[in-house]
């Protein structure tokens, strides 16, 4: 074997057959994988994962908000049945009591003496007019109730609303900024460079050059 046959098999073990062009090119551009594309698709891969964490989890946060708002209408509804049947019934205590009253309207004035029943008219008159203000007072204590539960209504549904586009808003911003961090990682990920073809070369010349000096 000639000086430059062994200078070639050595050159081919030691650099993957740079002297032999027709074996060698594949190996002259292939330069591997780019460890920064792997690890870009890993950290896109968790972003992902964490998007899709967080929208189930906004999703589910403002469902249990909604789940509740049929809740609230419906304590409230009952709420205001119950106070209106209290006042219906309280009304109709103040009814039946109002007999017994003018009884003893009648008998106090008969027990005067005066001539004609005039005091038990006026007696009964008062009688009258206390279970009219009794009532009218019922009704106010009534409506007054309604109102501030319509009010008390009204301000757990605006919480719930206010709830729901607060979650909104943290699930928009947490996806905006996973999306940034995305945007980071590709910016951010260390690729290893290509060389170029005339790189390759002018490496393979420098290489060669003291091996066919000795020529």
């Amino acid at each position: 074997m000639s000086f430059l046959g062994g200078l070639a098999n050595f050159d081919k073990k030691l650099y993957g057959g740079l002297l032999n062009p027709a074996g060698s090119l594949g190996g002259l551009f292939d330069q591997g994988d780019d460890p920064g594309k792997a690890q870009l698709a890993q950290v896109l891969a968790q972003i992902e994962k964490a998007k899709g964490e967080s929208r189930i989890g906004y999703a589910q946060a403002a469902s249990q908000q909604r789940r509740a708002i049929p809740l609230i209408k419906q304590s409230f509804d009952q709420a205001s049945q119950n106070a209106l049947k209290l006042a219906e019934n309280t009304k109709r205590t103040v009814m039946r009591q109002q007999p017994a009253a003018l009884t003893g309207a009648q008998m106090g004035a008969d027990s005067t003496g005066f001539v004609g029943g005039n005091m038990g008219r006026l007696r009964s008159r008062a009688v009258y007019a206390n279970t009219a203000n009794a009532l009218s007072q019922i009704d106010d204590l009534a409506a007054q109730h309604q109102d501030q539960l319509a009010t008390q209504q009204a301000g757990a549904l605006g919480s719930i609303q206010g709830n729901l586009a607060d979650l909104e808003a943290a699930g928009a911003n947490a996806n905006s900024g996973l999306t940034t961090s995305a945007a980071n990682a590709i910016a951010g990920v260390q690729h290893i460079p290509k060389k170029s073809i005339w790189d390759l070369l002018g490496g393979v010349a420098k290489v060669a050059a003291p091996f066919a000096a000795l020529a």
